[in-house]
């Protein structure tokens, strides 16, 4: 049973410590700072999906930008191209129309550019 609490606990504090990390800066800090290729898309582009998740849109759109930015060559650029046009639609359609078009302009063989055709069509009709 101590093992159960002591485990929760941890838990717990390990939640609350990540979090006050991510407010207080110090995480996007940390990512800046260090530079490596492999993981720091990696972490950006789930943290855009997770705040998705949490129906943050601010701190997606921020995320995704910041692949496209920092890491425009990796596999998560299409991608977070592809869910900043989808957050877009919603406010502005031809904003939404112009980053799709961008995708299937810079990655046309990526399986978003496909989805994007598609968006299109719709939101064209949806005008």
């Amino acid at each position: 049973m101590r093992k159960l609490i002591f485990t929760v606990v941890i838990i717990v504090g390990c939640y609350y410590l990540g979090k006050y990390f991510i407010k207080s800066g110090n995480f996007d800090k940390l990512l800046q700072n260090y530079k490596n290729p492999f993981l720091v898309p990696r972490i950006e582009y789930y943290l855009g999906h997770i705040n998705l998740i949490l129906n943050k849109p601010q701190q997606a759109e921020y995320r995704f930008q910041r692949v496209l930015k920092n890491y425009p060559e990796t596999k998560f650029a299409p991608a977070s191209l592809y869910y900043l046009a989808k957050l877009h639609q919603e406010k502005d359609i031809n904003k939404a129309i112009q980053e799709y078009n961008i995708l299937i302009e810079k990655w046309p063989d990526s399986k978003y550019a496909n989805i994007a055709v598609k968006a299109i069509e719709i939101l064209k009709y949806a005008k």
